[in-house]
């Protein structure tokens, strides 16, 4: 029996279908509620939610591609948010909370050091991300998923004075009349 990385990606479709059962078995299980939603002119892989009721976007970012599936996931959450009440009209038995907001999880193979930043600079925890990496099991593959967990953000940076070469030809004490 074969196991370890694969030799080629599989078809996106059927990366979803693996993801889509890999969701209730998360730390913090993901129910979905639908899949390829159309949003902003763009689809949204999932919507789920959690077990506190709060909506969850899930998106998988092709390889490479994660800083612009990031910018696409925080438009499709603003698109989103004002949205999920009225959903609870047409489907009042779904269990969400449309006053705890929309979060985001993406999902990549891999995660460039800017898309870490940018959604460690969204406010709150909004944003999860995740590697989402397949693995050859006999005929078939498995997808693991390793979840960043919260994302502090750095230590804030005192940056030491910079000495200015801009000169006016005033004096101090033409500076504190």
């Amino acid at each position: 029996m074969r196991e370890g990385p694969l030799r080629a990606r599989p078809e996106r479709s059927e990366l979803l279908r693996q993801l889509r059962s890999r969701l209730s078995q998360l730390e913090d299980p993901l129910e979905i509620i639908a899949e390829q939603l159309l949003g902003l002119d763009a689809r949204i892989d999932f919507v789920a939610g959690d077990r506190s009721g709060q909506v969850v976007l899930i998106f998988l970012a092709e390889p490479g591609s994660d800083l612009v599936a990031l910018a696409n996931a925080l438009a499709q959450r603003a698109w989103t948010e004002p949205r999920v009440a009225d959903w609870l009209k047409l489907a009042p038995q779904l269990d969400l909370r449309p006053e705890l907001g929309v979060r985001v999880l993406l999902l990549a193979p891999q995660l460039d050091p800017r898309t870490v930043a940018a959604a460690q600079s969204v406010k709150g925890a909004d944003v999860t991300l995740g590697i989402c990496r397949c693995i050859q099991r006999g005929p078939e593959f498995e997808i693991l998923i390793e979840m960043l967990g919260s994302l502090p953000a750095d230590p804030p940076r005192v940056a030491a004075p910079i000495a200015s070469r801009f000169r006016t030809g005033l004096r101090a004490e033409e500076l504190h009349r």
